[in-house]
């Protein structure tokens, strides 16, 4: 099965909208929302672990790349 859904891809989205807010529209302090991808956000893992594998840890790291 192809896995569309990477860490990479997703802090490539973030990123790339975080620019645009913070450069085109001149948002000082961007405020950016990820949704989850299944129902319910995967009932623990009921639906699948993209969240908790994929998603969380993608945010985690841009979370910490802007405090820094």
């Amino acid at each position: 099965m192809l896995h569309k859904i990477t860490k990479d891809g997703i802090i490539q989205a973030v990123f790339l909208t975080y620019k645009a807010l913070k450069y085109f529209f001149g948002i000082k302090k961007p405020r950016i929302a990820v949704c989850g991808l299944n129902p319910h956000t995967s009932d623990g893992g009921l639906f699948g672990n993209e969240e908790k594998k994929v998603i969380k840890p993608a945010i985690d790291f841009f979370k910490n790349r802007i405090k820094n």
